[in-house]
């Protein structure tokens, strides 16, 4: 192999490299935008904990006002 063909061929590898690390970098970019996504579902949910003492609390009032009729 003489000098220019192993410049030319160190450049495409070069090349290459930029490309995989593009779409490495853009598959992690969408991988860590949709964790952001999850993560934030997540803590806006309703647990069946909050919904469960709600409905407590509205039982507990509504037979206080019925208690006072």
């Amino acid at each position: 192999m003489d000098k220019l063909t192993k410049l030319e061929h160190l450049r495409s590898a070069s090349r290459e490299t930029k490309n995989l690390i593009g779409q490495v970098a853009s598959t992690a970019a969408a991988a860590i935008e949709e964790l952001a996504d999850k993560k934030q579902d997540a803590a806006s949910a309703i647990s069946m904990d909050k919904v469960n003492t709600a409905i407590r609390e509205a039982v507990g009032t509504i037979e206080t006002a019925l208690s006072e009729v």
